[in-house]
């Protein structure tokens, strides 16, 4: 199954935009992606953390568990789960 290339815009450091490429990869060639989602509820992550961390809290120790790779609502699962 052959899926549609997808791009990008407005999210290529300077340096990598002026790079010339010297030839296609293989397709068996893995390569590595990161991607860097922006921050939000910060204050509550920020409380979240206080409280898992305080002795005094309901929440100490309770620790959120990963999601599982094949969930959709995990970072992982969401890009597998639209081909990406």
């Amino acid at each position: 199954m052959k899926i549609a290339r997808q791009q990008l815009r407005g999210h290529v450091p300077d340096v990598v935009s002026k790079l010339k490429p010297v030839g296609p990869l293989a397709e068996s060639t893995p390569i590595d992606v990161v991607i860097a989602l922006p921050t939000r509820n910060a204050e509550l992550r920020t409380a979240l953390l206080r409280d898992i961390y305080d002795p005094a809290s309901p929440r100490f120790h309770q620790y959120l568990s990963h999601p599982s790779p094949s969930s959709p609502r995990s970072r992982s699962g969401y890009f597998t789960h639209f081909s990406l």
